[in-house]
């Protein structure tokens, strides 16, 4: 478990890092401290709940469905199915003002953080996909956004 959970962190903090300067650069405020003790408490509900539900539910669901179909790469489409509704549920407003926007942001967000995500829960564990999820909300969340 420790491991699992330090590799996820290693490969997750680079990644939340980048994310912060694009959040800087996309929304156009700079960083405003947040209380470290909440962003650490507060990104755990996300990086459980959601790795939950879509790296473990939604994906086994989607193997059981392909595995017939697709054997031998019926994980990785599920996997890659599941990165997607995942990634895209977050752009739920933004695909109404501006679809193309979104759908490129969708894009660039599915290969740069969905996919080390999927590759971490399919190739190591759920546990490293949900540090690597924790991550990036800590470092979001401490930053003001």
């Amino acid at each position: 478990l420790g491991k699992s959970l330090l590799i996820g962190l290693l490969v997750g903090t680079p990644l939340a890092v980048l994310n912060v300067f694009a959040l800087q650069l996309t929304q156009g405020h700079p960083v405003s401290w947040q209380n470290p003790l909440a962003a650490l408490l507060d990104a755990l509900q996300p990086a459980i709940f959601e790795e939950m539900l879509y790296r473990f539910a939604f994906l086994g669901l989607l193997w059981l469905v392909l595995h017939r179909s697709f054997p031998g790469r019926a994980g990785w489409l599920a996997g890659l199915l599941a990165l997607l509704v995942h990634n895209f549920m977050h752009f739920d407003d933004l695909f109404v003002q501006a679809p193309f926007m979104a759908l490129g942001m969708g894009i660039a967000m599915s290969i740069l953080w969905g996919l080390p995500l999927t590759i971490l829960a399919l190739r190591r564990d759920l546990e490293s996909a949900v540090s690597f999820h924790w991550i990036q909300d800590t470092l979001r969340f401490l930053a003001g956004f």
